[in-house]
């Protein structure tokens, strides 16, 4: 079985869906997303979670994973 996922972001405010039920909501230009990235590994990388347009990554933390079926569109 798969899982379908849905991000949404404007203007840095980004909503993540897994199967259609609202899991986590962040604000990329807000004190509290800095303090979070300050107090991460991410530090070390001072652009990181400052754009809100760009590459999209998919990354796996070395459990394994798979993608199929990617769609992106603007809405």
């Amino acid at each position: 079985m798969w899982n379908h996922s849905e991000i949404r972001q404007k203007d840095g405010k980004v909503q993540f869906y897994l199967n259609g039920i609202l899991t986590t909501v962040q604000d990329f230009n807000s004190k509290a997303w800095a303090q979070k990235v300050a107090g991460s590994h991410f530090k070390a990388f001072p652009e990181y979670g400052k754009h809100i347009s760009g590459h999209i990554v998919l990354q796996d933390w070395a459990t394994g994973i798979a993608f199929r079926n990617i769609k992106i569109k603007e809405l």
